[in-house]
């Protein structure tokens, strides 16, 4: 996915965010399932007023992810734009999102420190320099 597209799907999340704050949320944790049909229901409250090619790969983002998918227990509630009750989890999609979050890879693990020279800054950059150009110095004078 371009950096471009991320940009296109992270706005159309952080729209339904604002326009639906009762169904859609940015933090992964408070992810809850949305009713079967969303989209339909979702099409018709906007209106057209957000690209609707926009408005599938933003779902397809937020659904897929791993805070979504862990929300998705047998009998939890699923919830609709209002953040309404609107139907329950079936052991068929909970068992379907447990394959899928099995499928994804693990997050990457923290990058180990750097193992070359510490960098203190450009007064410790200047002495190192200044030490190498002694050292190029009497290596010329004594070979």
């Amino acid at each position: 996915m371009t950096n471009e597209k991320r940009s296109i799907i992270d706005a159309t999340i952080d729209a339904l965010c604002e326009r639906f704050p009762r169904a859609f949320f940015r933090k992964g944790a408070k992810r809850r399932p949305l009713k079967l049909g969303f989209h339909i229901d979702l099409a018709a409250a906007l209106k057209g007023e957000i690209n609707s090619r926009d408005v599938r790969a933003a779902l397809k983002m937020y659904t897929a992810s791993p805070w979504y998918r862990r929300a998705l227990t047998v009998g939890a509630v699923r919830i609709d734009l209002n953040g309404d009750p609107a139907g329950e989890v079936s052991p068929a999609h909970a068992a379907f999102a447990q394959r899928m979050l099995s499928k994804q890879p693990p997050a990457p693990s923290p990058k180990p420190a750097a193992t070359g020279p510490v960098r203190d800054g450009l007064s410790a950059l200047k002495a190192a320099a200044a030490l190498r150009r002694q050292q190029q110095t009497t290596t010329t004078l004594t070979g």
